[in-house]
């Protein structure tokens, strides 16, 4: 069975790349360690490049965090945010419609919490 990494997490996914790379270079063949592992033959060949083509070395293999903007609501306020809507009609929030669509919500966050979010961002 091949896998292509999705499934792990990024410290599980580093420890295989850079174990990897270490058994080749330790002179086992690229195919077979990077099988053991249940990757696809090519994909070592695609680290050993970054490897080598870096100067940083096997730093350059390391997880690094992810880009992007930071979310709008803590953590906290979305946790409320859920705690209005689930199990609920939105014409208990003082909404006129029965149902919750991504701009009733929207238009409850910015009452209650005086943040603007986009469609967008309230479906997330």
């Amino acid at each position: 069975m091949q896998r292509n990494g999705r499934g792990f997490d990024r410290g599980t996914l580093e420890t295989i790349r850079l174990t990897a790379v270490e058994r080749v270079r330790e002179g086992e063949r690229a195919s077979s360690a990077v099988f053991s592992y249940g990757f696809n033959r090519t994909t070592i060949y695609k680290w050993l490049a970054v490897v080598s083509a870096s100067g940083k070395g096997l730093n350059s293999l390391r997880s690094r965090p992810s880009t992007g903007r930071p979310r709008t609501l803590t953590s906290r306020q979305e946790k409320q945010v859920f705690a209005w809507v689930n199990g609920k009609d939105a014409r208990q929030c003082g909404l006129d419609f029965g149902l919750w669509t991504r701009a009733a919500i929207a238009s409850l966050i910015e009452q209650k919490l005086a943040v603007h979010l986009g469609l967008t961002s309230v479906g997330e």
